[in-house]
């Protein structure tokens, strides 16, 4: 059995699926532009929280983030934990911070980071570097998916 269609009808299946996949895009688009926003929203209310004194919130909003990578939270968070700042005093952890915002080109980090590692010793800054791989690969893993 042989299938013929007109040129009329074949044009205006193509057209369905050419529309068809272009609302497909725009979805994904849309909702990639969505998330994007909405993760500018929760570090720019991190960023008022902390202004306003609000550390706790500022540490909820910028924590996802950065371990999804955001190199300005990683570095906002390296801050928090190197001054103590809303969070107990932890330089292991405000190291693996800086060190992941570092690794995306911080240069705030950076410096931070050199700043840190001064009074540390090296079996802290192995530790850090050990935990700071770990959520190197987490962070890359979910992002290549």
């Amino acid at each position: 059995m042989v299938f013929s269609i007109s040129s009329r009808t074949y044009v205006h299946l193509t057209l369905r699926l050419t529309m068809r996949r272009i609302l497909a895009t725009l979805a994904v688009v849309g909702a990639l532009l969505f998330s994007a926003g909405s993760a500018r929203a929760d570090f720019d209310d991190g960023v008022a929280a902390a202004q306003r004194g609000d550390y706790a919130t500022a540490f909820r909003e910028f924590l996802p983030l950065a371990e999804q990578g955001n190199r300005m939270a990683q570095t906002n968070l390296g801050f928090m934990y190197a001054t103590g700042t809303g969070v107990p005093k932890n330089i292991d952890n405000a190291y693996m911070w800086f060190s992941l915002a570092k690794a995306q080109g911080d240069e705030n980090a950076a410096g931070f980071l050199d700043i840190l590692k001064t009074p540390m010793t090296p079996s802290q800054i192995t530790k850090a570097q050990a935990r700071d791989d770990k959520l190197w690969e987490k962070h890359h893993y979910l992002t290549s998916l």
